[in-house]
């Protein structure tokens, strides 16, 4: 999300949440708060999210299941902003930063300000708390007081990060437009995003679309140069312009849709954003949320195949133990023609009618050559009757291990990870248990009617056994998930 639509969407929620008070603040995401607002009789749900893959703000009306226990960060908005209403929302120093400004009453009724910072920068994405003098009392992400980038530690006063080049929205913008030596650079566009900061390859379009400027000449002349600064002013208020079309195009929210492509046109900004952004939040949740899950699976396997291949490879040693029974019984059939100190003999194989050469141990009796066969054949059958019990639990640890790979991959952003993060536990896949809470209960299988019966599908294998042996009667019928390792 560039300036430009961060600007719009500021506009369009200064307008809606202007005097709107506060309901309710909840934590869903550790990185993601969500405030319930009312007014003049309408509800509103406002999410702020600094998640680094998709960080936003905008109105929604999808629900997120609450922790039992709220965050620190929640309870301490809860604390200021329980009886606070929304004063203004606006861009902070022409860049990617939302400032909500709060006015609140306290015990004694007296007026107190305060404001949440929303820096919406990918990876360095942030929800910071300020008290009325701009000092930070929390946030989202803290830094260290030696970050050469951006501080964000409690009790200091907050600054915004520097720009790297003036903004477009800044209100010397026609004064920087007239010293670019446009002559330098392959074009007008490649000039101006080298040396303005805020819009994308696309808004820069847009602009010079509104300018009527060819975006490939090397050059603009004054009239250009005015021709573009007023574009510019109309895009830095263009919820006011009739060419305001909030749209979803190409994936993303836009302001102005490009007529050449495709566009689904939505009522309001907020709508756009949800409508391209939700699904990408749910999707960013899930991976961050099962990658440990992933890793801890696929480890988990390899090592079972590194398993299995051992233990077929000894196996597969144990197929000659016959050989030493029946070299055991060669000796001592022919006993009485070794003497102590013999190093070979050759016998009579009565088994493939053949002539035999064995070679011996002199330093041992007949005897003693004999026995050694058939304990290497007693040791080898010990072996074999071990791997190939072995490799039966191995396998069948290994289809386990797969169910649990399937049941990860379809975890949900709203699903529980408690019960696979137990299941690996125990296999040793994971070294780290989840806590539960008291207050919290084991997730039940999901529920169908279908044609008057009630259907019970377990999402993994804790709740597949407690449909199995739990929930099920002896009338009930039992049924395998096709494609899916379910009961």
């Amino acid at each position: 999300m560039d300036l430009f639509t961060l600007n719009a969407l500021a506009t369009e929620l200064n307008e809606n949440l202007y005097g709107a008070k506060i309901d309710k603040i909840v934590q869903p995401e550790t990185d993601e708060i969500r405030l319930y607002l009312r007014r003049k009789n309408r509800n509103f749900v406002l999410v702020i999210s600094a998640n680094a893959k998709v960080p936003r703000i905008h109105l929604t009306s999808t629900k997120k299941a609450n922790p039992a226990n709220a965050p620190a960060f929640c309870m301490l908005l809860r604390k200021h902003l329980a009886v606070g209403a929304v004063e203004k929302v606006s861009v902070v120093n022409c860049d990617r930063i939302i400032k909500i400004d709060f006015i609140c009453k306290s015990e004694l009724k007296d007026f107190l300000r305060y404001a949440i910072i929303v820096e919406l920068m990918g990876r360095y994405s942030n929800v910071v708390f300020l008290d009325g003098d701009g000092k930070i009392l929390d946030a989202v992400k803290k830094t260290s007081l030696d970050d050469e980038r951006h501080a964000v530690f409690k009790g200091v006063k907050y600054v915004p990060p520097q720009l790297p080049k003036n903004s477009v929205f800044s209100e010397n913008f026609k004064e920087c437009l007239s010293k670019v030596d446009f002559k330098s650079f392959p074009s007008v566009t490649d000039a101006l995003i080298s040396n303005f900061s805020g819009f994308t390859k696309a808004s820069w379009a847009l602009c010079l679309r509104l300018a009527k400027i060819d975006p490939a000449t090397h050059e603009l002349s004054a009239d250009g140069l005015n021709r573009l600064s007023d574009a510019v002013e109309r895009m830095k208020n263009v919820n006011a312009q009739p060419i305001f079309k909030p749209s979803v195009q190409s994936g993303e929210a836009v302001c102005v849709p490009d007529p050449s492509l495709p566009f689904e046109e939505c009522s309001t900004l907020s709508e756009a954003m949800e409508k391209s952004l939700d699904k990408l939040d749910g999707e960013a949740r899930v991976q961050s949320k099962t990658k440990y899950l992933k890793g801890a699976t696929k480890r988990l396997l390899e090592r079972i195949k590194k398993n299995l291949e051992t233990y077929r490879q000894k196996l597969a040693d144990c197929e000659f133990m016959e050989n030493e029974k029946i070299t055991g019984e060669l000796i001592y059939t022919n006993i009485y023609k070794i003497k102590k100190g013999d190093g070979k003999i050759k016998v009579f194989n009565y088994y493939t009618s053949e002539e035999e050469e064995i070679l011996l141990d002199p330093t041992l009796s007949p005897s003693q050559n004999a026995k050694k066969h058939f304990d290497r054949y007693a040791k080898l059958k010990r072996t074999k009757e071990f791997l190939t019990n072995r490799i039966k639990e191995e396998e069948s640890l290994y289809e386990y291990a797969l169910s649990i790979e399937h049941s990860v991959s379809n975890l949900k952003a709203s699903d529980s990870t408690e019960e696979i993060e137990n299941e690996l536990f125990a296999l040793g896949a994971l070294h780290v248990r989840t806590k539960r809470s008291k207050t919290d209960k084991p997730l039940p299988p999901v529920r169908y009617e279908v044609n008057g019966f009630t259907v019970l599908k377990g999402k993994n294998n804790n709740q597949n056994d407690t449909v199995t042996f739990k929930i099920a009667k002896s009338d009930d019928i039992w049924l395998h998930v096709k494609n899916a390792p379910s009961a």
